[in-house]
């Protein structure tokens, strides 16, 4: 756990608010909502002085909304606002519902308000807001004039910045006068410091490569056995267009659905790159997010073409939602479809997206050498945590010659082309909702059989 900041409590009362809530606030999220909910509000601890001091879970810098980048801010207020819609929806669900505490429907209510931007900050690319319960006027006329939250802060911070800035020119000049009466054993000391960082940043890059390759290296060891075979069986499309009676059980080919569960697929499908970033700009998150989104239109055709699979092949699941969770189920039964399609109604979007990590754990759900496998990859953007997903598509195939990546891409991104061809597979394009089922349909169209009614 790491600190944030800390801040004086003006108000006894409100600062009792916050330090005898948290708790419930903290169960509620991790009860009904993803773990990254968990993590959205830092947690107040009283100091000794009866100051409040901040701490979140996730490790990293804290740093303040103010010293962001434009794109990050942009960023960062499209995910609390994804994150605080989700947040009024449960209290909405919540409110139905019979021996719900009115008192954590209430709490609901005042963290669903947007934040003033010097209560944000930013902890490893994540949002952590420092809540606070505003009075019912205070929350009015931040809702009903949104220039108010950013014009306000403004006038806040700068006299304190300022005081901030004579303390430091004051310390400097303290430092640059007392320069001589330091010792001179002192000054090599601190010479030498810099010395070790430099000589431990080269084996910060060696890391980056092997995560990928290992993982995908494991079937090495049979390749050398099994490929040549693989070369001399029967034409892969033969047992594919073959109905479940005319093929054995361990010939019909392996499926694996992997969604890209990035933030950006709560986007609605209508909405232009042009038009997303007016609408940023501007801050129109619900226009932004309105429905039909990409991922609500990604789901829907999946549960369809998943129902259309023949009787007797195995479908697995694979939903990337951030750079370090993307997760993996083992293989779904024809009998078990019912619970996939839950799974996959479970989906929320949020966070980068791990093409390359998600290819890893696809490819090793399924065989790929004495088996057909196709995985169906539906994405609307590119690789945005550091890995290689062309490099991981070619180390694939050359394990597993079987192997194929069929690539939905939304909005014609172009992201998956390079996947596509390392596999044999193909790039399909959806740029509107009525061409979703159309698209997916043909992705998968080569592992089902005509006239088959198994």
């Amino acid at each position: 756990m790491i600190r944030i900041t800390r801040t004086v409590a003006h108000e006894s009362a409100q600062s009792e608010y916050l330090l005898r809530h948290y708790d419930a606030l903290h169960s509620a999220l991790v009860q009904h909502l993803p773990i990254n909910f968990s993590t959205l509000f830092a947690k107040p601890v009283k100091s000794s002085d009866g100051a409040i001091e901040w701490y979140s879970d996730l490790q990293g810098q804290p740093i303040p909304f103010a010293q962001l980048s434009a794109i990050e801010r942009d960023k960062l207020q499209a995910q609390i606002a994804r994150q605080l819609t989700v947040l009024a929806r449960l209290r909405e669900q919540l409110s139905e519902k019979e021996g719900v505490d009115s008192e954590l429907l209430t709490l609901l209510g005042k963290i669903s308000q947007f934040p003033a931007e010097e209560h944000i900050w930013s902890v490893d690319n994540q949002p952590v807001i420092l809540w606070e319960p505003m009075s019912a006027s205070a929350s009015q006329n931040i809702a009903g004039n949104p220039d108010l939250v950013a014009s306000q802060p403004e006038q806040k911070r700068k006299p304190r910045w300022l005081w901030w800035l004579l303390l430091l020119l004051f310390i400097l000049l303290l430092l640059w006068l007392l320069r001589g009466c330091l010792p001179r054993s002192h000054t090599h000391i601190a010479i030498k410091q810099p010395n070790p960082p430099v000589a431990v940043k080269p084996p910060q890059v060696k890391p980056v490569e092997q995560p990928i390759k290992q993982p995908i290296e494991q079937p090495a060891p049979t390749v050398p056995e099994v490929k040549p075979e693989a070369v001399v069986i029967s034409p892969p499309a033969d047992v594919r267009k073959r109905c479940p009676s005319q093929r054995k059980r361990s010939q019909a080919p392996e499926v694996v659905v992997v969604f890209d569960a990035s933030g950006s697929m709560s986007i609605s499908v209508d909405v232009t790159p042009q038009e997303l970033q007016y609408l940023l700009q501007r801050k129109a998150f619900e226009y932004i997010e309105r429905e039909p989104s990409r991922i609500t239109l990604a789901k829907k055709s999946a549960k369809k073409i998943i129902d259309k699979l023949p009787s007797d092949m195995n479908v697995s699941l694979v939903a990337a939602f951030d750079c370090r969770h993307v997760s993996a189920s083992l293989p779904f039964s024809p009998t078990q479809r019912p619970a996939l399609k839950r799974a996959i109604d479970r989906i929320t979007p949020d966070g980068k997206t791990p093409l390359a990590l998600a290819l890893e754990k696809a490819g090793a759900l399924v065989d790929g050498v004495n088996r057909d496998a196709i995985i169906l990859l539906i994405s609307d953007g590119d690789e945005t945590c550091g890995g290689d997903p062309c490099a991981v598509a070619r180390a694939l195939k050359e394990n597993k010659p079987r192997l194929q990546v069929n690539v939905v891409d939304i909005m014609s991104s172009g992201a998956g082309n390079c996947i596509a061809s390392q596999t044999g597979g193909k790039v399909f394009t959806a740029n509107s909702a009525n061409q979703f089922n159309q698209v997916i349909n043909q992705a998968i169209q080569d592992y089902i059989p005509e006239n088959c009614n198994e």
